[in-house]
């Protein structure tokens, strides 16, 4: 898939997860790293977004409904607009997601937190993953960037969500290799005792027939 190209694979899937967390339409419009575009031809009346790039030709192509499940018609960008991995899942914090627009924008990390009124070491910290994201700088990025407040919160619940699935399934995993080493250590005494047993019961029979 992808011709081996881990990063776009993993871009694919970051668009994914942050699709599934959309409050509303305008926070998939609004991300300025996903290139939200309108196609024609015989594609019109759908959209797509850049998988990472437009260097790159991958796009997931969308069809926006309205809530009798029906296409936009005519659908006008105007009218809607606004990594940890385990088990072959990955969990995308919200700060892969900043990190992308503060790429695309071209700002420096500093720059970007004085325009999201923040701290530069605040920004560098949740951008690594190492914070979970306020309410507060949920609310910034949504006036920064005309996204719901929501669609943030949504992407930090996912993630947390995700990790805590992680956590139980290492833990049920040890606890797995825990039983079934003293399963092992247990059955190795017992066959121990049941050798050692055989050759008294062995030796008494010997003693008996002589």
């Amino acid at each position: 898939m992808f011709g081996g190209n881990a990063a776009l694979a993993t871009s694919l899937f970051a668009r994914i997860n942050a699709m599934q967390q959309a409050s509303v339409i305008k926070d998939i419009v609004m991300m300025p790293t996903f290139h939200f575009h309108k196609l024609s031809g015989n594609m019109d009346g759908f959209f797509a977004i850049d998988v990472k790039t437009r260097r790159d030709p991958w796009r997931i192509i969308i069809q926006p409904l309205d809530e009798n499940e029906e296409p936009y018609d005519p659908c006008n960008i105007d009218e809607i607009a606004g990594v940890v991995e385990y088990n072959d899942k990955i969990a995308f914090h919200p700060g892969y997601y900043i990190k992308e627009i503060i790429e695309e924008s071209g700002l420096s990390q500093k720059d970007f937190a004085k325009r999201l009124d923040t701290t530069p070491k605040n920004l560098s910290i949740l951008v690594r993953g190492e914070q979970s994201l306020s309410i507060d700088i949920a609310m910034k990025l949504s006036r920064m960037l005309g996204t719901s407040v929501d669609y943030w919160l949504n992407l930090q619940k996912s993630y947390d969500a995700l990790i805590a699935e992680f956590e139980s399934s290492k833990e049920l995993e040890q606890e797995r290799r825990i039983s079934s080493t003293f399963s092992t250590h247990i059955s190795e005494r017992i066959l121990d005792c049941l050798i050692f047993r055989e050759k008294q019961m062995s030796r008494l029979s010997v003693y008996v027939n002589f």
